[in-house]
């Protein structure tokens, strides 16, 4: 039997791949030959080297096949990142201080003494010959190449599309100094009790027994087992901590060891999130964002279709998936065991020029304003939790029609329970203020009080649910009822919805507009995320019968790192305004018309400064794009406008305009049917830990319908901070 590796061998090892890896290949027999005896290549370093006998090695090409994490951010993000500073604590808790590296020999060395395959002082494990998972591939198989997989009869590709939710996992690689934990190496694992973390402890804080570990607080108690090391010892110390994650504020550890020497970080336990950036895979671990390279070598413990799901943890979350990213609020400071707050600051500017199309007339208008929101969330068992929100409000608003004004505002923008299967059968109940949000915000974006009823099946999700406003609101909402169902099969990349909403405003102005509708959204053509939108709205609205439909359909292409998106969206006009049958399309009055194409923000998909509610209107749209960085995008997106009908109002006719609900003041002449076209520049930012920017920059050039206008533009920042 040939001696077991010695720490000298697996140095000369670990050169050996990190050759390979400049040279994008394994091949490194002849390094081996010049290194060390043959026999001490019987390792898994090597492509070529087998393991005594003849039996080839089924982790040869373990660390040749990962390819070297790169972060490459453009000289702009790289000013960003300078302006907004680093958030308090990061280099006291270790977070950030390097860039995330290709693992070195002592790196390699202190991931085998880590897995059991030797000890620190390099003495082989009893167990080192079943080191390799029992699904991995040998030499000949798929699955040994850079950012290929170690999983049997699977593909790399097969096996990060077969990455779900609820899959427990081992992640080895490094903090990036923007909060990232760039994977170098994943493996598919059995659900297994606790949850994992290897790395350096940063801030201490005996008096209230606790110590951090990637900037997440770890709390020690009674039951923690610190086999090894002390409280003295702990300050800067590389430790393994197994415990429980029980939320963003508390990691309870039921043990904590040293662990000297080398090594990469490692987090373990369960897929929370996935979400998809290109080729690359962002998953959410517990607290932590995982940025999963095209290049990671992702691995199975076994078949996958073997290996079980975790069940949804039990942790201070809001379950509740928002549809907007930018609404969310993560719940960071836990006040008690059961109660947990959030809080984000906003700052939003806005400069509107000439929204009359005269510039001879006064009309410019500028606002700034400053919020705040707070989110309590309290979650006393498995069985539900609640939610309140809070938001105030200050600002100055500069119109040149009137004299400026000051501003301050508060209110509860949601307020509700939420009960996990309270009468069984897989059906949720949420009564309270909460938040109606669809994908595309082309449905509904409002906040309403509402007894709403989830429905969850394996293949479908249906949301049932009565509202209104009973406060903070318009009277138009206030005396409004709405009745709303949403059927879909809960799938987020390739959506099938059906929808109806029914609005009932009782009063003076009684109306019963229906809508319905049907949706496609998702990737459901190769590198394209589609969207396909189909309505229509019968009902009557003061006395006159509501027959009108729409449709809107486009795709944006994927061509890493840019994206081109190509639209279309037509809403039905009426040939005569004046008769008791209203053909043009109304939308539900509770949409915003806010989305992403391919970026990482939102903005306006009909303009940002025509801003048109789908009625009467075509609406052509071309977009490119470009990815900058990791989390950061470049969006130009340019509209044509036309109107379905033209017709003119004579004075003091209650009839509709043919643009309705737009931004801007002036209103077409009702003879020509080319409004312009619209020009939209939008930059959107990530790159910061729960940081968010957004620039907006929109220009409106008027057409025939408006004799005479001039050009219109609008100006706006966002900058927004979740602590």
């Amino acid at each position: 039997m040939p001696a077991p590796p010695t720490p000298a061998s697996i140095s000369a090892a670990g050169s050996c791949w990190m050759d390979s890896v400049r040279r994008r290949r394994t091949d490194c027999a002849a390094v081996c030959a010049s290194t060390r005896p043959a026999a001490s290549c019987a390792w898994r370093w090597c492509t070529p080297c087998a393991r005594p006998g003849g039996t080839s090695r089924a982790n040869s090409s373990r660390w040749g096949s990962i390819a070297s994490t790169r972060c490459e951010l453009r000289l702009a993000l790289a000013l960003l990142a300078v302006v907004l500073l680093p958030l308090p604590g990061w280099a006291q808790d270790g977070v950030g201080t390097q860039e995330p590296d290709d693992p070195s020999a002592e790196d390699i060395a202190g991931d085998l003494a880590e897995d059991g395959v030797v000890d620190p002082n390099g003495s082989a494990a009893a167990d080192a010959g079943d080191d390799a998972p029992q699904g991995a591939a040998g030499p000949g198989a798929p699955g040994n190449g850079p950012g290929d997989s170690r999983a049997l009869g699977m593909s790399a590709d097969e096996l990060r599309d077969a990455l779900a939710i609820g899959h427990w996992v081992r992640v080895k690689g490094q903090l990036d100094r923007l909060g990232w934990f760039v994977a170098q190496e994943l493996e598919i694992r059995q659900p297994e009790g606790e949850e994992v973390l290897i790395g350096k402890v940063g801030l201490v804080v005996k008096r209230v027994d606790r110590f951090r570990v990637f900037g997440l607080p770890i709390h020690v108690t009674e039951r923690t087992n610190m086999q090894g090391i002390d409280w003295d010892g702990l300050r800067g110390a590389r430790v393994k901590v197994e415990g429980h994650y029980r939320g963003p504020s508390k990691f309870s550890a039921r043990e904590v060891t040293p662990r000297p020497g080398g090594g990469r970080d490692r987090i373990e336990g369960r897929v929370d999130a996935i979400e998809r950036r290109g080729e690359a895979l962002v998953l959410r671990i517990m607290a932590f964002e995982v940025l999963l390279p095209a290049d990671a070598l992702i691995e199975s413990e076994d078949l996958i279709t073997s290996l079980g799901l975790a069940p949804a943890p039990d942790v201070l979350l809001p379950p509740v998936q928002r549809d907007d990213p930018e609404n969310y609020i993560p719940i960071s400071i836990a006040l008690t065991e059961t109660l947990g707050l959030g809080i984000q600051i906003e700052s939003k500017e806005a400069h509107e020029r000439n929204f009359d199309l005269d510039r001879d007339k006064p009309g410019n208008k500028r606002q700034a304003q400053l919020s705040a929101k707070a989110q309590l969330v309290w979650q006393p068992s498995a069985d539900g939790f609640a939610l309140a929100r809070f938001r105030w409000d200050r600002g100055r608003v500069r119109d040149q029609d009137d004299p400026n004004t000051s501003f301050r505002d508060g209110d509860v923008s949601e307020l509700y329970g939420y009960l996990r299967q309270p009468f069984g059968g897989g059906v949720d109940l949420q009564v309270g203020r909460q938040d109606f949000d669809d994908p595309r915000e082309w449905i509904y974006d409002e906040n309403l009080d509402a007894v709403r009823v989830h429905v969850l099946r394996q293949d479908f999700r249906l949301e049932l649910s009565s509202s209104t406003r009973l406060t903070e609101s318009s009277r138009a909402n206030r005396e409004t009822d709405n009745w709303i169902a949403y059927l879909s099969n809960d799938d987020v990349e390739r959506h099938l919805a059906a929808w109806v909403v029914d609005r009932r405003r009782s009063g003076e102005e009684r109306s019963k507009p229906l809508h319905a509708g049907v949706r496609m959204l998702g990737q459901w053509l190769p590198q394209q995320s589609v969207w396909a939108e189909l309505s229509a709205v019968r009902g009557y609205e003061e006395g006159v019968d509501l027959r009108g439909w729409a449709v809107d359909l486009g795709t944006t292409w994927d061509l890493e790192p840019y994206y081109v998106t190509l639209g279309f969206a037509h809403g039905s006009g009426d040939d005569d305004p004046f008769d008791d049958v209203d053909t043009s399309h109304r939308q539900t009055g509770l949409h915003d018309n806010n989305g992403r194409f391919g970026g990482v923000t939102s903005f306006k998909y009909y303009g940002e400064v025509l801003e048109p509610e789908l009625s009467n209107l075509d609406v052509y749209t071309a977009g490119l794009g470009m990815r900058v960085g990791r989390r950061s995008s470049l969006d130009l997106v340019l509209h044509k406008y036309r109107l379905v009908e033209t017709y003119q109002l004579p004075p003091g006719s209650t009839a509709s305009s043919p643009l309705l609900n737009s931004s801007l003041r002036a209103r077409p002449d009702g003879i020509h049917d080319d409004l312009g076209w619209e020009a939209d520049l939008v930059l959107g930012s990530r790159e910061l830990k729960d940081w968010d920017l957004e620039l907006v920059l929109g220009w409106f050039s008027p057409g025939d319908a408006f004799p005479g206008a001039d050009p219109a533009w609008v100006w706006r920042t966002q900058l927004r901070y979740r602590f």
